[in-house]
């Protein structure tokens, strides 16, 4: 069974690259266009039919751990990449890398030593 798994994983992953739309040309005929969409745990838990605490029970048991970790990477490598290159909406990617990834906007620094500055308050 976890080689169907990440048959059906990948089949995902290879639905979000060759995605497409139909679109009206100027003369009205329809074309498809391709639209490579960013693969989520959302859209991958509705390709396999599945729900989260069954995806996490998988990534208990031995003999998935990998496919759970490669997947979970693949799908938090896409997000990055995403945010990179202008992809989606900027917003809703630093939204998900701040909730689920840990991103921050604020740096703590930390400074050992005497800082002398005079404030002059006219």
């Amino acid at each position: 069974m976890p080689d169907e798994l990440e048959e059906a994983i990948e089949q995902y992953f290879q639905h979000c690259l060759n995605y497409t739309e139909e679109q009206a040309t100027p003369k009205g005929s329809i074309v498809k266009v391709n639209k490579p969409r960013i693969p989520t745990m959302g859209g991958l838990m509705n390709w396999l039919d599945m729900d989260r605490v069954t995806w996490h029970e998988y990534s208990q048991a031995k003999e998935y751990t990998n496919i759970i970790k490669k997947t979970d990477n693949k799908i938090r490598e896409a997000k990055e990449e995403a945010l990179v290159n202008g992809q989606g909406s900027t917003t809703g990617l630093i939204f998900y890398l701040k909730a689920k990834e840990g991103w921050v906007d604020k740096q703590t620094i930390n400074h050992e030593g005497e800082i002398n500055v005079t404030l002059n308050l006219d």
